[in-house]
């Protein structure tokens, strides 16, 4: 498979996973990946993606990262990485980032923002458990 034909896979399947689409069928998307990947099932391709996904987006806090994660801890590298890549997309690369997204008004707030962006939206169960796991604001 062309490389750019898995990178739009890997989307589809990181989307799904967000969306919450039936585990079987996402173990049968992953299982179709990486067969596809170079190396074969479980070879070096899929290897060095399954550690590329697993590495911090870039340019992102380190903190954003771990706050995604403990916010929706059923999420998988593949799905926190797909959402570190969504916040970048609009803009939020630290932890402070988000908390002024999350509690911005109108077309400053997060989902506006995704929306401008054409990007899919957060459920609100998203949105809440990412402002649960906010830590306390220290003003500067």
């Amino acid at each position: 498979a062309r490389s750019d034909d898995l990178t739009k896979l890997r989307a589809a399947i990181a989307e799904a996973e967000l969306v919450g689409v039936d585990e079987a069928a996402l173990q049968k998307a992953h299982t179709t990946l990486a067969a596809l990947e170079p190396g074969g099932p479980g070879g070096s391709g899929a290897a060095a993606w399954a550690a590329d996904v697993a590495a911090p987006a870039t340019a992102t806090d380190s903190a954003l990262q771990e706050l995604v994660e403990k916010a929706r801890r059923s999420w998988n590298p593949v799905v926190v990485q797909s959402v570190m890549v969504k916040l970048a997309h609009v803009g939020v690369h630290t932890v402070e980032d988000l908390r002024a997204s999350l509690l911005a008004a109108e077309d400053l707030h997060l989902t506006q923002r995704l929306r401008a962006s054409g990007q899919r939206l957060f459920s609100a169960e998203t949105l809440e458990a990412l402002l649960a796991a906010l830590p306390p604001h220290e003003p500067r």
